[in-house]
């Protein structure tokens, strides 16, 4: 699964990128959350890696969080986010 489907994922689109949203869409939402340079260090947003073994338990929080800001529901519950 590459970085980009990781970030969008449960879409069921064939292109996670169609419909306006754009790679500098994505890493606006990594920006706010501070782990955009998860991209560059992880070598782009196609890298195909089993992400769940991949990244920290930190980074895998931040791109749930990221995820939530992406799919924007109507309802958010948020637990406590360690510091």
């Amino acid at each position: 699964m590459s970085l980009s489907r990781c970030l969008c994922a449960f879409l069921t689109l064939p292109g996670v990128r169609t419909g306006g949203i754009t790679d500098a869409d994505l890493l606006s939402i990594l920006a706010l959350l501070e782990v955009d340079g998860i991209v560059e260090r992880e070598g782009g947003w196609d890298t195909q890696r089993e992400w769940r073994d991949a990244l920290s338990g930190g980074d895998k929080q931040r791109l749930a969080m990221a995820r939530l800001f992406y799919h924007c529901p109507k309802v958010r519950r948020l637990g406590r986010l360690p510091g």
